[in-house]
């Protein structure tokens, strides 16, 4: 109810700082409240609450600079990914930083160690090794499936590919 009362407040006095100069209100009046409107939806999405109204006020503002970039940057069709609003839409770059970046925290500096590189003295090993002699695997015969073939082409393609011997026939 509150946040109602408070886009209420916020429309009527983008309308009378805009609308009383005698610029086009129109579009930058909608921007405003559809900018304010995304925020609403941010703040329930992630359930962001404010202490006080200048605190929030203070916070549309950097969600408006960074929804605004967001939109431009998924307007450029030149940009190979898209942006979207997240829970962290409402900071500005130095806030995340300060909060979410921490860097690399290393207590003593990276040192060599030991080791050499590795290098082989067996001269006695083989260039080549076939596995299936020390496992004792069979060798595999090539199967051919023929789907409604008739059995005078499957004798045929048998006899080819030497899987049927001639003088079984």
């Amino acid at each position: 109810m509150m946040q109602y009362a408070i886009l209420l407040t916020f429309v009527c006095a983008t309308f009378a700082q805009t609308g009383l100069r005698g610029t086009d209100s129109t579009s930058t009046s909608v921007d405003h409240i559809f900018e304010w409107k995304e925020f609403t939806n941010f703040q329930e999405r992630f359930s962001k609450k404010y202490l006080s109204l200048e605190e929030m006020e203070d916070r549309f503002s950097v969600f408006r600079e960074n929804f605004r970039a967001i939109r431009q940057h998924n307007n450029d069709l030149s940009q190979n990914f898209t942006m979207g609003v997240n829970q962290f839409t409402d900071l500005t770059p130095e806030e995340f930083k300060a909060t979410y970046v921490t860097g690399i925290k290393s207590a003593a500096p990276v040192q060599a160690t030991g080791c050499k590189s590795f290098s082989s003295s067996a001269s006695s090993a083989p260039e080549s090794f076939d596995w299936r002699e020390l496992m004792q695997l069979p060798r595999l015969r090539t199967r051919v499936n023929v789907v409604r073939v008739g059995p005078s082409l499957r004798l045929a393609l048998w006899r080819a590919l030497g899987l049927f011997p001639r003088d079984r026939l």
